[in-house]
């Protein structure tokens, strides 16, 4: 698994990129995802490289991240 945080806003974005950032379900800034680690993937996150930040995630962080961002 991995975590993929948008770190840059929308202003003076190439187009390639923002549909990059839209597959990839960040469409805030400082917006966040979890996606499966398949070559594909790996491919946009690569691309998209300079406007978000991205690095394989634990179970126990996931699980942090998970009870404090649910609905009670």
């Amino acid at each position: 698994m991995i975590i993929a945080i948008r770190i840059s806003g929308q202003v003076d974005l190439n187009k390639n990129i923002q549909k990059i950032l839209y597959r990839l379900r960040l469409r805030r800034k400082y917006a966040s995802v979890i996606i499966k680690s398949t070559p594909q993937n790996i491919k946009l996150l690569k691309k998209a490289r300079n406007f978000i930040a991205y690095g394989a995630i634990n179970k126990e962080t996931l699980k942090d991240l998970i009870e404090k961002r649910a609905m009670p």
